[in-house]
């Protein structure tokens, strides 16, 4: 008995939901058989990282982040490094997708899930971000738009990067990253010079000399050692990423003191929005 096929035919909506999932499952499998067919060859990674980390002292500044805390510095490869490593070493998935936003009550924040995947390996790393919505003074507390959109970028940026960095191995990015720090310090130039070009970029993001200085309760530029100019090239990625604000990082030279101190009090893990923290890292 051959039954009525308009009985049995699945909606139309339940036949596009199926298409489109075979769609997704076979480009997966064609992904992966691509990448057993032709396998990174991981010294040619190793190689090309550095030298992308290394092009210039701007792309080198920008491949990893420093921020001070407790007398210690936070550090690591950034969202940029990220970037490079997904280029390099290839056949590797890696996206985000914003799971959550909560623009009212008394924490604001969003979610944001990051995923990455190695096709070679058929492994597949999910992690989760969550930032603070942080209002702007002039909508009196309340986030508007533009608000939730830069806290999602940055939840974003960082998702992107811890799940990059769970699949590519830290042996691969961290001669990158120790070669980028190098040609970020510009150590063919004279100190002198080091210094002022890094107060000079400063200047261009509206922070004084002053507040430079009072960042490490100097009172002199012949202060700054070349270790400080890796934390001032650090931080200065890990603002252009969101990571902290300028007004955290650097408030007015009248208030360092007292800012610095209630910082020292509390422990970075205590906050899990900042930096370090259990989820704001």
């Amino acid at each position: 008995m051959i039954e009525d096929p308009e009985i049995i035919a699945p909606r139309k909506g339940e036949l596009e939901i199926t298409n489109a999932e075979a769609v997704t499952r076979a480009e997966i499998d064609i992904a992966i058989a691509t990448a057993n067919r032709f396998p990174r060859n991981l010294a040619k990674v190793k190689a090309n990282l550095v030298a992308f980390a290394t092009l210039d002292e701007e792309t080198a500044a920008s491949c990893f982040y420093r921020l001070p805390r407790g007398g210690k510095a936070i550090e690591g490869p950034s969202v940029r490094m990220a970037e490079i490593a997904v280029s390099e070493y290839r056949n590797i998935n890696a996206a985000t997708r914003i799971v959550a936003i909560v623009a009212t009550g008394d924490n604001p924040h969003v979610v944001v899930q990051g995923v990455c995947q190695d096709l070679e390996k058929n492994t597949r790393i999910v992690v989760e971000k969550r930032r603070r919505i942080i209002a702007k003074t002039k909508n009196k507390g309340k986030p508007d738009e533009d608000d939730i959109n830069l806290a999602a970028n940055n939840a974003s940026a960082i998702a992107f990067r811890d799940a990059v960095f769970k699949v590519v191995p830290g042996a691969l990015i961290k001669p990158a990253v120790d070669a980028a720090m190098r040609v970020a310090r510009g150590e063919a130039k004279p100190m002198a010079d080091r210094v002022a070009g890094a107060l000079k970029a400063y200047a261009a993001m509206g922070v004084s000399k002053e507040q430079v200085l009072a960042k490490f309760s100097y009172t002199s530029e012949a202060q700054i050692t070349p270790d400080d100019l890796d934390t001032l090239s650090g931080l200065r990625t890990a603002l252009k990423e969101g990571e902290v604000t300028l007004a955290d990082e650097f408030p007015p030279v009248s208030k360092v003191g007292t800012a610095n101190a209630s910082k020292e009090e509390k422990k970075p893990g205590d906050d899990p929005f900042a930096p370090g923290g259990k989820e704001g890292a």
